[in-house]
């Protein structure tokens, strides 16, 4: 008996934020990086839930759709079958909506994200943090491990 095709699976990404938060730059993994994760997975179509436009999306081949408020932002996190997004206002908008949500974390990361790996706020967020401050690559190789399983 023939197996039924994959379905794809639609992934929103936030990656960075335009903030004037003191931590903002922290907050943010180079898109590069969060690609890194992403990259070898075809049957996967990414979005951007980055309210900037970023001309590295059609590097990685990222779906951008028009985001002029949160109703827009909703409507695209709505569709996916996952978000992935730094400590935005994205992550809780997904995490509230009961979407499977992913958080990158930095090592100073807030509160609100409970031990670093799951938060009390929500029960269908896993979180990845830094295990050094600054350094990504230990949050792109657990992310690479889950979304294999996941997928």
């Amino acid at each position: 008996k023939p197996q039924a095709p994959h379905k794809v699976k639609k992934i929103g990404i936030c990656f960075s934020t335009d903030s004037q938060f003191s931590e903002a730059n922290n907050k943010s993994i180079p898109l590069d990086v969060l690609m890194s994760a992403l990259q070898d997975h075809k049957e996967i179509e990414i979005y951007s839930l980055n309210k900037p436009q970023c001309e590295e999306l059609g590097k990685h081949s990222i779906i951008q759709k028009e985001m002029n408020d949160f109703a827009d932002t909703y409507a695209i996190i709505d569709d996916m079958d996952m978000v992935i997004s730094i400590d935005t206002s994205v992550a809780h908008l997904s995490a509230s909506m009961g979407k499977h949500t992913l958080v990158l974390l930095n090592k100073r990361y807030d509160w609100r994200w409970g031990n670093g790996i799951s938060t009390p706020w929500y029960q269908n967020v896993v979180c990845f943090t830094q295990s050094k401050m600054y350094e990504w690559s230990n949050v792109v190789q657990n992310l690479k491990v889950y979304l294999k399983a996941w997928i």
